[in-house]
């Protein structure tokens, strides 16, 4: 069975070729393009892949997709939007407008894909956080372990605790918008002038930093006693501006 894998889309575009559950080829866009963090379809990153292992699209059983456009988390994004429209109106507009392109977009490029194979390819739409927890966990040399996700939104979803079991994720709980420790870390790159994506940076540079604000993030990010977290959402403007 030959599965391709595509990741990114708005951001850091990729492909990965599983030839009978072994990783034969994987690759980020920018490679090709030499643009950092390359968006939309990875057609350069798909090409090499497909080269990799000396097959062509018509030998793609399944195309597996990094998110759920359908459900009702990804959904509740959109209800969400619409209530900030009377209040934000232009950048409300500009997301949703914004979401609807990318959805048809990747839309059109998946299905125009699995016309190439010949309609044979299946689409598999998988959740987000689950495609990071496989990542880490099915490639590792464990046979169970705990997996935690944690990214500025996946669906709804922010944060994801997973037990991990053979081939199989079970979800053990989860963090929901708009407590998103990945927001308030893309939120405090923006803060010191980085841009979005630069988050990397920020990361090392802390090491040479000092906890000159720790009593201030304590208020920000506040832990719980089953081991979650809530954020002040007051510290952010990131919804609307």
């Amino acid at each position: 069975m030959n599965i391709i894998g595509v990741g990114g889309f708005t951001h850091d575009s990729s492909a990965t070729l599983l030839c009978d559950g072994r990783i034969v080829a994987a690759a980020e866009e920018e490679r090709f393009t030499r643009k950092k963090h390359q968006e939309g379809w990875p057609t350069q990153a798909i090409a090499f892949c497909l080269r990799q292992a000396r097959l062509t699209e018509r030998d793609i059983d399944h195309i597996a997709f990094y998110w759920r456009p359908w459900t009702k988390d990804s959904l509740r994004s959109i209800g969400r939007r619409l209530r900030y429209l009377p209040t934000h109106p232009t950048f409300s507009a500009g997301f949703l407008i914004q979401q609807l392109h990318d959805t048809a977009w990747y839309m059109f490029h998946l299905r125009r894909f699995r016309e190439s194979s010949g309609g044979r390819a299946q689409i598999q739409f998988v959740r987000h956080h689950d495609t990071h927890a496989g990542s880490a966990f099915f490639c590792s040399p464990f046979e169970e372990a705990a997996v935690l996700t944690i990214d500025s939104r996946g669906e709804w979803a922010t944060s994801v605790g997973y037990h991990g079991r053979g081939n199989h994720l079970q979800r053990i709980n989860r963090i929901d918008l708009p407590h998103s420790v990945g927001v308030l870390y893309l939120s405090t790159t923006n803060f010191l002038g980085f841009k979005t994506g630069d988050e990397y940076k920020v990361m090392g540079l802390a090491a040479y930093g000092k906890p000159k604000y720790l009593d201030r993030f304590r208020k920000i990010v506040r832990l719980r006693p089953d081991g979650t977290y809530r954020l002040d959402p007051s510290y952010f403007t990131v919804q609307h501006s």
